[in-house]
């Protein structure tokens, strides 16, 4: 799996930002935006890969197909995974299970979920020191404000048909603290990252 040049979803970029800037400069907003070619299941193992470090857990809210193929991927990486049934779970629910469980680091909703769930879910998280993780499907749209106001952490996006780019958006803040984590080189969202900083102008500000 491997990064691409950016240059062709540049206007994935500006969609998001939609403030009028250069899509160029789309890192000056604090996140940075990670495309990458493969297909959903390669991308999700990346990201959960690297950001749930050793001896952590996830807990993941989600229907019972989304559950049962991400019991199935984190098997593989050999995470701990906490499962929720998102049509049935309340705010306590999540609450009770991350007061229980200290060693869970992230909460992820996968499927589609209203914006005051995830708006609620994501403030618990950040107000219960876990992040919180988003995955979409490619035809929901969330703007960088969306993203931002809904406490989120890193967000996934892949297409269904065979095009197999997705994209993930990423918290630097939050990024930057993955490096080293990967369980594998080939899932690794922090090299993927610095590839294409390493591709970024040097005449961009602030780095000129």
């Amino acid at each position: 799996m491997t990064t691409i040049d950016v240059r062709p979803f540049t206007s994935v970029f500006s969609g998001l930002v939609e403030n009028g800037e250069s899509p160029e400069y789309f890192y000056l907003t604090g996140y940075e935006g990670i495309c990458v070619k493969t297909d959903r299941l390669q991308v999700c193992k990346s990201v959960i890969s690297s950001v749930v470090p050793i001896d952590s857990e996830l807990l993941l809210i989600g229907d019972n197909d989304a559950c049962e193929s991400w019991r199935d991927l984190c098997a593989c990486l050999d995470i701990n995974v906490t499962l929720l049934d998102g049509d049935a779970v309340e705010l306590t629910d999540i609450e009770s299970v991350l007061k229980a469980n200290l060693r869970i680091s992230h909460v992820m909703c996968t499927g589609r979920r209203g914006r005051r769930d995830l708006e609620e879910i994501g403030r618990l998280a950040h107000r219960m020191h876990r992040s919180f993780v988003v995955e979409v499907e490619e035809n929901e749209v969330l703007r960088l404000r969306d993203v931002e106001e809904l406490s989120i952490d890193f967000l996934i996006s892949s297409p269904k048909d065979d095009r197999d780019v997705s994209l993930i958006v990423a918290k630097r803040a939050k990024l930057v603290q993955t490096e080293g984590n990967a369980r594998s080189s080939q899932y690794d969202i922090y090299a993927m990252w610095q590839q294409e900083v390493g591709m970024r102008s040097s005449t961009l500000l602030p780095m000129y």
